[in-house]
């Protein structure tokens, strides 16, 4: 899928300059787009997280509370931790992001 930000999208922070999200998808688009926040398990299935042999070296989940870092359509975001995060100081221009629901991959975005 490609989404095209013409703000940003949140944080803002971080990510609030206009650019492309290339989503590669690792679930069927029903899967996908059951990840709901409406959902009675979502707080559930958003905190169960991939075993670790299974995360990409450096990569972190979102440190938002499971009910705010899963994203409806899409899953818990993981971020690289060397690239260095941090509002105010970091400057967006591109980075990779994968991405988990209920214990399993669901995404790689490019942004």
């Amino acid at each position: 899928m490609l989404n095209w930000n013409s703000h940003g999208h949140p944080p803002a922070e971080l990510f609030g300059t206009p650019h492309f999200d290339f989503h590669f998808y690792l679930a069927d688009a029903a899967s996908v787009m059951a990840i709901n926040p409406a959902a009675p398990d979502f707080v559930t299935r958003a905190a169960h997280l991939p075993e670790s042999k299974y995360v990409p070296k450096d990569y972190v989940p979102d440190p938002l509370p499971p009910a705010q870092a899963g994203v409806p359509g899409m899953g818990v975001h993981w971020f690289d931790s060397t690239e260095g995060f941090v509002p105010g100081r970091y400057v967006f221009t591109q980075t990779f992001i994968n991405g988990s629901w209920d214990g399993r991959y669901t995404f790689m975005d490019r942004c």
